[in-house]
This record gives C-alpha cells, sequence and structure tokens, in this order.
C-alpha cells in the first residue's frame, strides 16, 4: 500500500500523517508513506532556500519515521503548481491514497479551487481530507454515504468495499429526497444494487430517507451527528462558472464540515482498486 501526504509542516499536515499511519496500521503495517513538499516554479533555482527545505524534510521525515514500526516514510521535494503536481505525483507513484489536511474554505480553495478542481475530477486516486487528528478510538467505524439518483453513485460503492476493508464499518445511507419520480425510481435502483453488493460483502448498513423539506446538506450534517459518523464518502461533481470548472458549493461544505470529520473524496470516472 502507497499513501501520500502532501506536506507544507503545519498542524493539519500532522493530523493528515497521523491519519494516514492509522489507515496502513489496519490496512498494511508495511506501507510506504510518501511526505510530499511542493515548491513553486522557480524556487529549485534559489539553491539556499532549497537546502534550506530539504533539511526540514529530511528531519521532518525522520521524526515520522517513530509513528510505525513497520511503515516505510520517504520525503521527496518536487517543483510544481502544488495541486498538479500532488496529482500527478500520486498517480507515477501508484499510490493507493492521498490523505492531506485542511481547515477551511481558504484552505480548501487553495487545493479544491476553480484552477485546482482537476486534482480530484481527474485523478485515479481517492483524496481523504481531515481537519483534526484522529481519535485513540477504531477508526472508521461510522460512515456517512449520502445517496442520490446519478449513476455515477455507483463509483462510492464500490469504494466503500474497497477502502473499508478490515476497518467494521458500519454504512449510514442518507438517500436524498427527489419530487421527480423519474429520479425517485433511478434512486431505488441505486439502492437495490447497493443493499445487493453489500450484502454480498458482509458489511453492515442502515438507509434512512432524508426529508422533503429543508436543505439535504444540513440534514447530512445533521445525520452524522447522530449517527456518530467519523467518515464521509462524496464523488465531487464539478460545475462551471464562466469557462472555468469549480468546486459546487455542497461538496465544498461537505470537505470542509463544521462537524471536522474526514471526507474521502472520489472522481466519478475512478477505477477501483
Amino acid at each position: 500500500m502507497k499513501i501520500v501526504v502532501p506536506c507544507d509542516f503545519t498542524e493539519v499536515a500532522e493530523f493528515a500523517l497521523r491519519y494516514a499511519a492509522r489507515i496502513a496500521e489496519v490496512q498494511d503495517p508495511a506501507a510506504e508513506i510518501h511526505l510530499l513538499h511542493v515548491v513553486e516554479k522557480g524556487l529549485l533555482g534559489q539553491a539556499d532556500r532549497v537546502e534550506k527545505l530539504k533539511g526540514q524534510l529530511a528531519q521532518y521525515t525522520e521524526q515520522a519515521k517513530g509513528i510505525g514500526q513497520q511503515l516505510r516514510v520517504t520525503g521527496e521535494l518536487q517543483e510544481g503548481a502544488i495541486t498538479h503536481t500532488i496529482q500527478e505525483y500520486a498517480e507515477d507513484a501508484r499510490a493507493d491514497l492521498v490523505v492531506m489536511g485542511t481547515h477551511s474554505i481558504i484552505g480548501l480553495e487553495r487545493l479544491f479551487g476553480s484552477k485546482a478542481i482537476k486534482v480530484v475530477t481527474r485523478s485515479n486516486v481517492p483524496f481523504l481530507t481531515v481537519q483534526k487528528p484522529p481519535e485513540d478510538a477504531p477508526l472508521f467505524q461510522h460512515l456517512v454515504l449520502p445517496m442520490g439518483a446519478r449513476p455515477e453513485e455507483m463509483t462510492k460503492l464500490q469504494w466503500v468495499v474497497s477502502r473499508t476493508a478490515g476497518f467494521h464499518t458500519h454504512v449510514h445511507v442518507l438517500a436524498e429526497y427527489y419530487p421527480d419520480k423519474g429520479l425517485t425510481n433511478k434512486l431505488s435502483s441505486n439502492l437495490a444494487f447497493m443493499k445487493r453488493l453489500f450484502d454480498g460483502q458482509g458489511i453492515a448498513y442502515t438507509v434512512e430517507q432524508a426529508s422533503k423539506s429543508g436543505s439535504f446538506k444540513v440534514q447530512l450534517q445533521e445525520y452524522a451527528q447522530k449517527v456518530g459518523a467519523d467518515l464521509f464518502m462524496i464523488v465531487i461533481y464539478q460545475s462551471t462558472t464562466g469557462i472555468m470548472p469549480v468546486l459546487n458549493t455542497m461538496d465544498q461544505e461537505m470537505i470542509a464540515n463544521s462537524l471536522n470529520i474526514p471526507v474521502l473524496c472520489l472522481n466519478p470516472a475512478m477505477v477501483v482498486s
């Protein structure tokens, strides 16, 4: 297993590293964790600053090796735009997951804003965003999964099977309300597929129908709080403002949710590994 952790030496990067280690502990104790520090183009020509960053990364990497006895932790300094470089590095390394910290919509836009949406929408590597360190309790015991009528919802279901292995996760599904009968039928079809898949894999789940009144995103957070969720899983859908692709408001608010719940972000065309 290979996990990439974008590293800018901030507190939230440390949170991401700790999550990566906990995930590896369950799914592959001998996993590789790649600490990736991205520098802006042109900086590599400034020898003094680069040497300082290399030393800082080497020290950080050495400290990180103490988080797991069998983990293989390496540090990598790359030049480029932070958004494209993270995606390209993860794909070139054939990473299974990118874990990164974010703590606000402003911080989020650095990675997922109008110029950065390609990170997820074009990446074939899932991104787990975290806002705080993992709890001492077992990870990912209660996953909240919003379910809609789009055919791309199938992506999430396959990833539930792949990414919750070993965690004994209970999946809490909140089905979106649609006044349109055609969309309701498509949702029913998605739920029927989900039940067959989860029953066949022995995955515990609960399905609840969202109310027709009130915002679905508000209901999601209320539902997550009610069930004690410690993970959201969403498919990132791209909307357009002018000529630039942007992250839609609901996805932004989910990733930077006020409950500080980690979010596994998938692109609709991802191939399940």
